[in-house]
């Protein structure tokens, strides 16, 4: 048996209240979140408040608003990392979706987008 819808918002929130920062990454960002980080064109993390999160549902962080990146044109990136304000990493998600940077060296992820689900155990 898994954890009940109560208990994954729960843990959901948990990560979500510590969100400080997102990241893209070219590939698989490994276990750690540094591999692979998107490099020039501008590029930076992006901070993130709690006012950029939708509330948790069924186990999921949502995006209230757009967040915006500067990066490399045409630039592939189809991984985020989540980081807490001491600048630890939290998780690494693959991005569904648009995943490369616009001919100008913008990318953004959607109002909506998914950052994290949780799922209970098989």
């Amino acid at each position: 048996m898994g954890f009940s819808e109560l208990a994954l918002n729960t843990g959901v929130q948990a990560v979500a209240d510590d969100v400080a920062s997102i990241s893209l990454h070219t590939a698989d960002p490994g276990s750690g979140g540094t591999d692979n980080e998107v490099d020039g064109g501008g590029y930076s993390r992006q901070s993130i408040g709690s006012g950029d999160l939708n509330a948790v549902s069924n186990g999921e962080i949502t995006l209230a608003n757009d967040i915006e990146f500067d990066g490399p044109e045409n630039g592939d990136c189809p991984y985020v990392s989540l980081w807490n304000s001491s600048d630890d990493w939290l998780g690494n998600f693959p991005i569904v979706g648009d995943t490369t940077f616009s001919g100008d060296g913008k990318f953004i992820l959607k109002e909506g987008d998914t950052l994290f689900r949780a799922r209970n155990p098989n």
